[in-house]
């Protein structure tokens, strides 16, 4: 049943089949993995753009855990995948919810200065 006092968000998650987390760093693999833990009815997908999650660098033993966690908690990923290549993939992603976790790098030395 959902709650008038539970954040907007956990209502659309509430109310959902599915959820896609889109950015596969630190903050995206570990939200994809709560959401699956605190929503096992839920259809969790995380999407990242690189074939390692995380960040390129860790070793094949580290991927190896990452990866058997989130089968362990049936999240699907698709790694080396945009958004926009996923939704035209032969299998789509379909989401009634959706949170984007990626890093945003800032392209111009003004905004850059505007940040300080």
């Amino acid at each position: 049943m959902l709650s008038v006092t539970e954040p907007y968000g956990v209502l659309q998650i509430r109310a959902s089949h599915s959820v896609v987390v889109i950015g596969g760093g630190a903050t995206g693999t570990e939200l994809a993995v709560e959401l699956a833990v605190e929503f096992p009815e839920k259809d969790v997908t995380l999407v990242h753009s690189r074939d390692e999650l995380i960040a390129p660098g860790f070793t094949d033993k580290f991927q190896s855990k990452l990866r058997g966690i989130l089968d362990r908690y049936h999240v699907q990923y698709k790694l080396g995948a945009r958004t926009a290549v996923v939704l035209a993939d032969v299998s789509p992603v379909y989401e009634d919810v959706s949170t984007i976790c990626v890093g945003l790098h800032v392209q111009r030395p003004s905004h850059l200065a505007s940040l300080h």
